[in-house]
């Protein structure tokens, strides 16, 4: 999520973006007035709606609505969806927060104006105070843990060195420190972290951009902060925000974007580098954010241009389209933003995409603040009744071309020209959570402040903090094939003990791998069951990695003698079956790309431990070591999910036979590869 600006971008770049298919979402009844889809190109020029039809929600002060309590709701009367005041007045849903709210909605974090712009945090339902200043001030550095609502993230520089910290909201655990950095900061300040807990971030002292881990490991990778951006020629001062992806893409890597210039580096942990690889400048981008869909990173990003409206006239566009990160195709998503002639129109937007899953959500703000001049009239109040203008947007991203967009409700914030930059605080700033269900917003509901603030962040003024919930339906769960995980192929069936490839779709939210040799068995509400109905047996399946399309799992060893299986994908309480061929033994040889001959070789070593590849060849009477799956039963089986043990050897109870070339080659040695999982 971004810092308010005008949507400046380079109307050129449109042609590079292909069309999503984007189908709107309305409760049942709704929407009542304020158009459908918006605006709908007639003609080729584009037709904004009747501005006539749409109801919208009286905002003179001191408001002919007054808002409920905190803790209570309102339904939206234009779209439908329950709106809920979540905290008092004048505590901020916070400008830089990747979320204000905790993974599965139980918790909100607040800026606290009476604190110096400490954090506090809500029970969002009840809007009443869990934990008085919870974080550090407002200026960078709080985040929710993906998965679990007690646990955040926070830091502390009030001297270096700066430490992060891992916290509880229920105090279950001590406060622990899991990273820490002579000097770390975002002047602006909007940083963000990835699902696995990967973060990005700035150190002015050594002039680097970076990105660290809050595991408790320390680990951090560094380069060279970018020449310029935004302007400012790489002064300090001027380091807004450094944003990882969410996830790593489908080739390894992950991405840090650095700064309004659209710096994009990747990170090869492998190598060891942080390397700046291209530069996107066909959009502003204190107007995106970052998003994983079906294991792929995006950037969900606002461009923009001069387009004629109906009449001819030039309007100033905003469009949303998802950006890869890897530099590929553009995919168009909807036109969200106008001006023209019949009356006020959005322009300004806030960006705000899940952690965890691929929902992002736009904050729509008018593009003129309110001229009050005469308070106690409403003839000088915009009236925000455009498509769009002043609303919260869902958008839940089934593929990259294809989208659910659900509006959830007019802001009913007024922007007030007297106020300054105070008024930027009055802005909705909408995020959302984890699981891509409770959107945060804020809005002063038309109540204007007394004065403007040099600190209007700290300063508490008329805004109050909403809430809106979202009832997502999820995919199926659809497990289509099983195949080797060395070699992607059925083969005769799975081998007991072996690690195969389940592809499909909805089979998890979003990605995610195994942390250690020991198999978990879940992974990211992902489980895997392995059952034999005719003789009432069942294994669980231990998981090496889950994502929409692919799970890869360890066959249980307990499947040994079984001739077929049924195998269970599960999450929560939806599930997908698949059933499948058990062999007592299924051979392939795992592989890896060659960087100089570009094509697929087995992944095989010397007896140096290096990797043979077309820059260092296997040589004739030297032995080599190859890496496999699925050879059979062992000896000292380790139990499924563990690892094989190094002082007690599991060799094979069967030698394979193996040749190259066409010619049979001496076995010297084959067992499970000491300390992994699954491996020969």
């Amino acid at each position: 999520m971004r810092r308010i600006a005008l949507l400046w971008g380079i109307w050129a770049s449109l042609a590079a973006i292909g069309n999503a298919q984007t189908t709107f979402v309305y409760p049942q009844g709704y929407p009542k007035g304020c158009g459908d889809q918006g605006p709908t190109i007639v003609g080729g020029a584009y037709n904004f709606g009747d501005r006539s039809v749409c109801t919208i929600p009286d905002l003179r002060p001191p408001g002919n609505f007054v808002p409920p309590a905190p803790g209570e709701t309102y339904v939206d009367p234009n779209l439908g969806y329950t709106v809920r005041i979540s905290g008092p007045t004048g505590w901020l849903v916070q400008y830089h927060s990747q979320t204000a709210v905790s993974a599965t909605g139980k918790y909100i974090a607040l800026m606290d104006p009476l604190q110096g712009g400490m954090t506090d945090i809500y029970d969002r339902l009840t809007g009443k105070v869990v934990k008085d200043k919870a974080g550090n001030s407002q200026d960078w550095g709080f985040w929710w843990d993906p998965a679990d609502d007690d646990v955040y993230y926070t830091v502390t520089w009030s001297a270096p060195p700066w430490e992060f910290y891992k916290m509880s909201v229920t105090n279950t655990f001590s406060k622990r420190t899991v990273f820490s950095v002579p000097y770390a900061g975002i002047t602006g300040g909007t940083a963000s972290m990835s699902r696995d807990k990967y973060f990005g971030f700035y150190r002015a002292d050594v002039k680097q951009v970076c990105v660290g881990v809050l595991d408790g490991s320390n680990r951090a990778w560094c380069a060279a902060q970018p020449a310029t951006w935004g302007g400012s020629n790489g002064a300090d001062y001027a380091f807004d925000f450094a944003m990882v992806s969410k996830g790593k893409d489908p080739n390894g890597k992950r991405y840090l974007l650095a700064e309004q210039g659209g710096h994009i580096y990747e990170l090869d942990e492998a190598a060891g580098t942080l390397t700046e690889a291209r530069q996107f400048q066909n959009f502003h981008t204190n107007h995106l954010d970052c998003v994983e869909v079906q294991g792929k990173q995006f950037l969900f990003a606002g461009v923009g241009g001069d387009l004629p409206d109906k009449n001819g006239n030039k309007t100033f566009g905003g469009f949303l389209a998802l950006v890869p990160f890897d530099g590929g195709p553009w995919h168009y998503i909807m036109r969200v933003s106008y001006q023209s002639p019949i009356g006020n129109g959005m322009s300004d937007v806030k960006y705000g995409c899940s952690i965890a899953s691929p929902v992002c959500v736009v904050g729509a703000v008018n593009s003129t603040p309110l001229q009050d001049t005469d308070p106690a009239m409403g003839t000088s109040y915009p009236t925000y009744n455009g498509p769009y203008a002043m609303e919260a947007i869902h958008f839940n991203f089934l593929t990259a071309d294809q989208v659910e967009a659900r509006r959830l409700a007019k802001i009913r914030t007024v922007l007030w020209a007297s106020m300054g930059g105070s008024d930027y605080y009055s802005t909705p700033m909408c995020n959302v959570n984890a699981n891509g269900k409770v959107v945060a917003c804020n809005s002063n509901f038309g109540f204007k402040p007394a004065t403007p603030h040099p600190k209007p962040e700290k300063e508490g003024g008329t805004r109050r903090p909403i809430t809106i919930d979202v009832d997502l339906p999820r995919p199926p769960v659809t497990p289509k094939t099983a195949a080797n995980a060395a070699s992607f192929e059925p083969g005769p069936g799975i081998a007991p003990g072996s690690s195969i490839a389940i592809f499909g779709g909805g089979l998890s939210d979003f990605s995610e791998a195994a942390g250690s040799a020991s198999l978990p068995l879940s992974l990211a509400g992902v489980s895997v069951s392995f059952d034999v109905p005719s003789v009432g047996l069942s294994f669980p399946g231990h998981l090496y990695y889950v994502s929409p399309e692919q799970v890869n799992v360890q066959a249980p060893w307990e499947l040994a003698g079984q001739s077929s299986a049924q195998m269970k994908v599960s999450i929560g309480d939806l599930s997908g079956t698949l059933d499948i061929a058990v062999s007592p033994y299924a051979p392939a040889v795992f592989e890896y790309t060659d960087p100089v001959a570009d094509r697929s070789l087995a992944a095989a070593f010397d007896e140096n431990a290096q990797l043979i590849g077309s820059a260092h060849r296997a040589l004739p009477g030297h032995s080599i070591q190859f890496y496999m799956n699925g050879l059979g039963p062992v000896s000292n089986q380790p139990a499924s999910g563990e690892p094989a043990s190094g002082p007690l050897l599991s060799q094979t109870l069967v030698q394979p036979a193996v040749t190259i070339g066409g010619r049979s080659a001496v076995v010297e040695f084959s067992a499970l590869a000491p300390a992994l999982t699954g491996m020969y």
